[in-house]
């Protein structure tokens, strides 16, 4: 048991070094946020939450060891301040030290330090305290629920697609990006609005609001030789330089990205991708390829057309995918996605079965087989999320929950019911160190 603490705590650590001191995933120079700052860069709070849970591991290892609680928060703070000294030298290249890493670090370690210290308790705590827990956990799992619905929806009030116009915008390239290098032929919006160009460049058009659903259609020969995202059309609107929508190729892949409420919460938003819309195409390549891109505010469409080859690509926007908002290694399109996703509702549904359990029975004692069949440990003590979940359907701010969620959803909550069952120690309350 001594030597799995010690190799949890190098593990934590390495984990760490490799994630903020190695030359992994560099940024731009130009995009490189002012030293030391506490709101930094566009995906400030995506960027916080990665801070929070990659120390997490490091403060729970020190606590295990026996490490007190304000002194493992103690060498949390000192380790990051060092990590962000070392990147304000420029150690790696092209990384910057931010205040808000140094915070949100220490932050992760005194959560780990505090779960590890409290696991006992929290595993059980009792009827009473059971309660309270479970009614407070799924307070903050429907929170979770509501906000990411919230962060979805659009930036501001929308309107009928109908009654928005749309003309030539009075940019004469899109800020902060490159030009594109492909034969950009027209772009149609709305099936009422066509603008042509046939020539190099993205097609930028203004809007007057922002509409409830966007139809955009493109027509591009070639493609761009740059290895990186490159717009092909960008809609904004007035004074605004931020898309409301923006089509794009990125290497081989066509890419529909849509601002939401997410972007001002400093927050990705799961975009859509059709990874080999321009495979197999050269620089002047004559063959027309049509992308057309559908946003509303329930889910995302892009696909791609060339002579008789079409590939399409769909996002469901349900309040499941906030996961894919809080973080920037899986997109909802990634083979690891259904791993995340069940990962993501089990860590927010098993705590509601496992205190739930606990609740009633208090801390369980015998085989979970005695309680499998009964029929309370099968009512959902989820409810509450999947209640805010249809509401919110109903209201019109994201899509229904799919059946896998639901499906999803129950089976957590059983299986936190049978962990509970399992593993539960005692029939008292545990006191916490």
């Amino acid at each position: 048991m001594r030597f799995l603490r010690i190799l949890t705590l190098i593990c934590s650590v390495a984990v760490i070094i490799t994630a903020t001191l190695l030359p992994f995933n560099p940024i731009v120079s130009e995009q490189i946020p002012p030293a030391w700052c506490l709101r930094c860069g566009g995906l400030w709070l995506t960027d916080a939450v990665s801070n929070v849970l990659l120390f997490v591991p490091f403060g729970a290892a020190l606590a295990l060891r026996g490490t007190r609680v304000w002194v493992a928060i103690l060498l949390g703070l000192f380790g990051s301040f060092t990590i962000e000294w070392l990147q304000s030298k420029g150690i790696p290249s092209a990384r910057s030290a931010a205040l808000a890493d140094v915070l949100t670090n220490t932050l992760g370690t005194a959560l780990g330090a505090l779960l590890a210290a409290y696991a006992s308790w929290l595993r059980n705590p009792g009827a009473r305290a059971a309660r309270w827990l479970t009614a407070s956990w799924t307070v903050a799992v429907s929170a979770v629920a509501a906000l990411t619905a919230m962060a979805m929806g659009p930036r501001m009030v929308m309107v009928p697609h109908a009654q928005v116009g749309t003309t030539l915008s009075t940019y004469p390239h899109v800020p902060g990006q490159a030009w594109y290098g492909g034969v950009n032929e027209s772009a149609t919006i709305d099936d009422r609005s066509t603008f042509r160009k046939g020539w190099a460049g993205p097609i930028i058009v203004q809007l007057d609001a922002e509409p409830d659903t966007l139809h955009v259609m493109s027509v591009v020969r070639g493609r761009e030789a740059e290895p990186f995202a490159v717009p092909i059309v960008f809609l904004h609107l007035p004074a605004d330089s931020s898309p409301v929508l923006q089509v794009r190729v990125n290497k081989d892949a066509a890419e529909l990205d849509v601002t939401r409420r997410a972007w001002d919460w400093g927050m990705a938003f799961p975009g859509v991708r059709v990874a080999n819309a321009f495979a197999g195409r050269t620089l002047d390549d004559s063959r027309a390829l049509t992308l057309h891109a559908q946003s509303t505010r329930y889910r995302l469409e892009l696909s791609a057309t060339e002579g008789e080859r079409r590939e399409q690509a769909v996002v469901l926007l349900t309040p499941a995918v906030g996961w894919a908002m809080l973080q920037n290694l899986v997109d909802v399109q990634s083979s690891w996605a259904p791993v995340v996703l069940v990962a993501w509702l089990g860590v927010l549904i098993v705590p509601i079965g496992w205190w739930a359990y606990g609740s009633r029975h208090g801390a369980p004692s015998g085989p979970a087989s005695d309680t499998f069949l009964r029929r309370e440990t099968w009512i959902p003590y989820a409810a509450v999320v999947l209640l805010v979940w249809v509401s919110l359907a109903v209201m019109g701010m994201t899509a229904q929950p799919t059946t896998l969620e639901w499906v999803l959803v129950l089976v957590w909550s059983k299986i936190g019911h049978i962990a509970a069952s399992h593993w539960s120690e005692t029939g008292s309350t545990a006191s916490p160190r």
